[in-house]
């Protein structure tokens, strides 16, 4: 699985790389701000709805197909797992 990562990583062009990168520290940065702002319900429930509605919709890529590029090694990761 790991290897499958590697490869596509590697063949993944720089501006690729960088636009994804930015993408994740953008997310991880407003997670952040979120937790230091929120009320104490918020600041379980939402990221917890977040994080099950995102494996739902690897779960569902894994199954049907037609994932975004840059989510192919997640994606193939999650079909080995399935039945």
């Amino acid at each position: 699985m790991i290897d499958k990562f590697l490869e596509h990583f590697r063949a993944m062009p720089s501006v690729d790389i960088i636009e994804n990168g930015t993408l994740f520290i953008i997310l991880a940065l407003a997670l952040i701000m979120f937790f230091n702002s929120s009320s104490p319900l918020n600041k379980y429930f939402i990221p917890v709805a977040c994080i099950f509605a995102t494996l739902l919709r690897v779960a569902h890529w894994a199954h049907f197909g037609n994932e975004p590029e840059f989510m192919t090694p997640l994606v193939s990761m999650v079909a080995n797992l399935l039945p």
